[in-house]
């Protein structure tokens, strides 16, 4: 029996993506395209379909309002829902508040993924505990005087540090990469990042060198400031100024260098963990700067993600290199307010144009360098990486 899908995005490149994919079997689904939350309602509650597949963002309502509406609606209340983002949060927080949305599924996707869901929620549609249900957990009330928690396969860090920025908090981000990594922690003065330090000193100067050329009283000095960082996250280079070692400037521009240096291994570490604390007052050891002077996240995120090499090459499937880069929805409108240096600039002005190697070659950059651009506003959530192959194959 033939199977209607119901089709929401404003992307006609993806709508065209999925009706081709799913209809790539005659007579196994019968697919019907709405490029707006307006139009989709219509067609749900006229068409009658057995499921929906619906981007979260589109020209008219979000996702969560699409799924308020379906609800609402006794011709529709009873229509499964999949929820299509590139932004977890988007999902995670649509899939706690709409009973309606049975799954989720990430974009970028690939066709085997997309066919695998659609037929097992087919499958399972009339069954006691559909799939997805198990997925909705109880969100755990967090500890007092954390204002949220987390981990990167639900809520991305720069996510975590966006909301930092947006709601202009003060207080300290505890980030931990897993046992091989040292944990950090980023302050942040009302939204801006003014410091990232971490307690384990000797690890982050072996990844990071630093030549101190002192006499034999002067490393009984670095050897209490080491213990100081050890025990409280107070940076080496802030002890080594208060007693003359080191110019205020200098000490300035080191611990915003090797703070962004600390959190550059954590891009590349799979899954981290977080949780921020709301601080009336931040430690004595971090400057009292104008807020003028205070970078903002996305800012401060990109001058970490500078720091990252080649490690990022292995880091995500590129493919051959055919993808095509794409602004994500919030990029498009984020990228303009963070400085970007000039290859940055000359790169971003191609996107969207052609595919990643083809960026490569009007920027005059290798290939190497070009991933390791991508992979910066990728982390940023700024891009969308589309590997050519997804369209190809249902070509």
């Amino acid at each position: 029996m033939t199977q209607r899908i119901l089709v929401i995005d404003d992307s006609l490149a993806i709508r065209t993506f999925i009706t081709k994919t799913l209809g790539a079997n005659p007579g196994e689904f019968d697919l019907v395209t709405a490029s707006d939350g307006t139009e989709g309602l219509e067609l749900a509650a006229k068409t009658n379909p057995d499921l929906m597949l619906l981007d979260y963002i589109l020209p008219d309502l979000n996702g969560d309002i699409v799924c308020e509406r379906l609800l609402a609606n006794p011709a529709t209340a009873g229509l499964s829902v999949v929820l299509m983002s590139s932004n977890v949060e988007d999902i995670s927080r649509t899939m706690q508040v709409s009973k309606n949305v049975v799954k989720s599924i990430a974009k970028p996707f690939t066709p085997e993924l997309l066919g695998d869901t659609v037929r097992q929620l087919l499958r399972e549609k009339h069954s006691e505990n559909p799939v997805g249900t198990e997925e909705l957990q109880p969100v755990p009330e967090p500890r007092r005087g954390i204002a949220f928690a987390g981990n990167s396969d639900a809520f991305p860090l720069y996510r975590a540090l966006l909301a930092i920025q947006r709601d202009e908090l003060t207080g300290i981000l505890r980030v931990n990469a897993g046992p091989d990594q040292s944990s950090m922690e980023i302050y942040a003065r009302a939204g801006g990042i003014v410091l990232a330090t971490t307690r384990d000193a000797i690890a982050s100067f072996k990844r990071h060198p630093f030549q101190f050329h002192v006499n034999t009283e002067q490393a009984k000095v670095l050897d209490e400031a080491m213990r100081m960082q050890s025990e409280t996250g107070c940076p080496v280079f802030v002890s080594l100024s208060k007693v003359g070692m080191l110019r205020p400037e200098r000490t300035a521009a080191l611990c915003r260098e090797y703070g962004q240096r600390i959190v550059s291994s954590i891009w590349t570490a799979g899954r981290v963990s977080y949780e921020f604390e709301h601080l009336s007052h931040l430690p004595d050891f971090i400057p009292a700067t104008g807020n003028s002077q205070i970078p903002k996240a996305d800012e401060w995120m990109l001058a970490s993600l500078r720091h990252v090499g080649n490690e990022c090459l292995s880091a995500i499937a590129w493919g051959d290199l055919s993808g095509i880069p794409i602004y994500s929805r919030d990029g498009y409108e984020r990228i303009p307010q963070i400085p970007v240096t000039e290859e940055e600039a000359s790169f971003l002005a191609h996107i969207g144009e052609t595919t990643l190697s083809g960026i490569a070659e009007q920027v005059a950059i290798s290939t190497e360098r070009a991933q390791r651009i991508l992979y910066r506003f990728l982390c940023l959530g700024i891009f969308e990486y589309w590997p050519a192959a997804l369209f190809h194959s249902v070509a």
